[in-house]
C-alpha cells in the first residue's frame, strides 16, 4: 500500500510531510527521543555547511543561469563525480521548505548535469568531471547510482515546485528514467555499473552490480511515475539477489559485499566479487560500497512496509549491537562476509555507524542502541563521501526523507 498521489505539487519542509510506515516502533519512527524540531534544526545546520564546504559556482550559462557542482572534496579543485552531484540534487530538493536558495542550487546543479553527458545518452551524466571541465583519463562513461539519485531528484523537483520553472522536472526526470533502463541488465534485470558495461562481456557484464545500487525506493518511485512495471522487476531481482547472496555467504550479519557477480558464467545464483575485481582488495567485503545499502534498504522498509527490505535490516541491527556488545564506537570500517573486521579490529567511521542507526529504526528493541549511534556521528564532518552519507541518514532519522508520490 502506497500514499496516495497528491492533486497538486506542494512544497514539503521539515515538518515530517509522510509517516513511516514502522507505526508500531518506540517514538512512532525509532528517531531519537530529542525534540524533533531541534533535530530538524540539526539536519538543516548540517546541510548547510555540507553545501558551504562542497557547493562551488561554476561558472554561467550563456542564458545567464548559474551553473553549481559538488567538489568531491572541500576544494575549489577537486573533480565532480556524478555520485556527488546526485547527491547534492537530493539534499536541495528536500530542503526546498526551509532554505530560500534551494531551487537555484538544484536548477544550477542540474545545469552542470545537463553540460556533461555520457557518450552513449544526452540523459545520463558523465561520472567523473576534472575541475577544468576538460578531457579525463575515463572517458565519458556513467554510472548508475548517480544517475539514479539525479533522476529521482527530479521527482522530488516536481513535487516540490511543479513544472512551470526554469525546467520541466518531470518530462526531464522521464528522460533520465528512460536512460537507466538501458543500464540494466537485458536478462539478469541488475543495474550494471554504467553505459561502458557490455551485457554479454567479461570480467564485466549484466551479472556485475553493487548492491548499493539496489536502490528499491528509487526504483518503486519509478514504476510510479511512469507507469512502467519494469521498474517492479528491477526491484524484485535485487532483492532476490541479495537474499541469496547473504543467505549463502553471510547468514548471520546479512551483509552484502562491495561488488557482486554469477557463481559462473550461465548460473543464475550469485556471489560476492574477487579481490580487485573493479576497485581493490576489499570488493568482496562489506567495504565502502555497500555500507550504503542499509540507507537505501531502510529508505524502502519505513515506507513500503516490504518484509523483503524491512527483515534484513533487522536482522543487520540485532547483528552489528551483538558484534559491538552495545559498543558504538565498537563498530569497525568494514566486515568480511563472515562479520570479521577487515582491518582487525574497531577502526571508528561514521560512515558505517550511520547506516546501522538507519537500519535500527525497523526495530523495536533497537531504540537506544540507535540513540547512542547516532551520538557518535551526527556532528561529525570528515569530508564530502562521509558527510553525504550522515546527512542521507539524519533525512531518515529525522522524519524528513519523503517520497515523490
Amino acid at each position: 500500500m502506497h500514499l496516495a498521489l497528491p492533486q497538486q505539487p506542494q512544497r514539503k519542509t521539515l515538518c515530517h510531510q509522510q509517516e513511516y510506515r514502522c507505526r508500531q516502533i518506540i517514538h512512532t519512527r525509532n528517531t531519537p527521543p530529542i525534540n524533533l524540531a531541534l533535530f530538524s534544526r540539526v539536519a538543516i545546520a548540517n546541510n548547510s555547511s555540507t553545501n558551504t564546504r562542497a557547493l562551488f559556482r561554476k561558472g554561467t550559462e550563456a542564458d545567464g543561469h548559474p551553473r553549481y557542482r559538488i567538489s568531491s572534496g572541500w576544494s575549489i579543485y577537486d573533480v565532480t563525480v556524478s555520485e556527488g552531484q546526485g547527491y547534492g540534487m537530493l539534499f536541495t530538493a528536500i530542503m526546498a521548505g526551509e532554505d530560500v536558495n534551494a531551487r537555484k542550487y538544484f536548477n544550477g546543479l542540474y545545469e552542470f548535469v545537463l553540460d556533461h553527458p555520457t557518450t552513449s545518452s544526452d540523459d545520463m551524466m558523465d561520472w567523473y568531471i576534472p575541475e577544468h571541465e576538460g578531457s579525463d583519463q575515463w572517458g565519458n562513461d556513467s554510472a548508475f547510482d548517480g544517475d539514479c539519485d539525479i533522476a529521482f531528484s527530479l521527482l522530488l523537483a516536481e513535487k516540490q515546485w511543479g513544472n512551470n520553472t526554469r525546467f520541466d522536472y518531470g518530462a526531464e526526470a522521464a528522460k533520465r528514467i528512460a536512460a537507466l533502463k538501458t543500464v540494466i541488465g537485458p536478462n539478469s534485470m541488475l543495474p550494471m555499473f554504467g553505459d561502458w558495461v557490455d551485457p554479454y562481456g567479461s570480467p564485466w557484464n549484466e551479472h556485475s552490480s553493487r548492491p548499493s545500487d539496489f536502490m528499491i525506493g528509487h526504483f518503486r518511485a519509478f514504476a510510479i511515475a511512469t507507469g512502467d512495471p519494469f521498474w517492479n522487476d528491477v526491484s524484485d531481482a535485487c532483492l532476490v539477489v541479495s537474499a541469496q547472496v547473504s543467505q549463502d555467504y553471510s547468514l548471520h550479519p546479512r551483509l552484502l559485499p562491495d561488488f557482486v557477480m554469477e557463481q559462473w558464467a550461465g548460473s543464475t545464483t550469485y556471489k560476492p566479487a574477487y579481490s580487485y575485481f573493479l576497485e581493490g582488495p576489499n570488493d568482496g567485503n562489506y567495504a565502502w560500497n555497500a555500507l550504503r545499502y542499509p540507507i537505501r534498504y531502510t529508505g524502502d522498509a519505513i515506507f513500503s512496509g516490504d518484509t523483503r527490505t524491512m527483515q534484513p535490516m533487522r536482522d543487520l541491527s540485532l547483528w552489528i549491537h551483538n558484534q559491538t556488545s552495545g559498543n558504538p564506537y565498537g563498530i569497525a570500517a568494514g566486515y568480511d562476509m563472515n562479520g570479521a573486521p577487515i582491518y582487525g579490529g574497531p577502526s571508528y567511521a561514521p560512515e558505517f555507524s550511520c547506516g546501522f542507526a538507519v537500519a535500527a529504526m525497523t526495530d523495536p528493541n533497537m531504540q537506544l542502541w540507535m540513540d547512542d549511534l547516532y551520538e557518535t556521528f551526527y556532528q561529525s564532518s570528515l569530508g564530502y563521501y562521509s558527510d553525504a552519507l550522515v546527512m542521507l541518514s539524519m533525512f531518515l532519522l529525522s522524519g524528513n526523507w519523503w517520497l515523490p508520490y
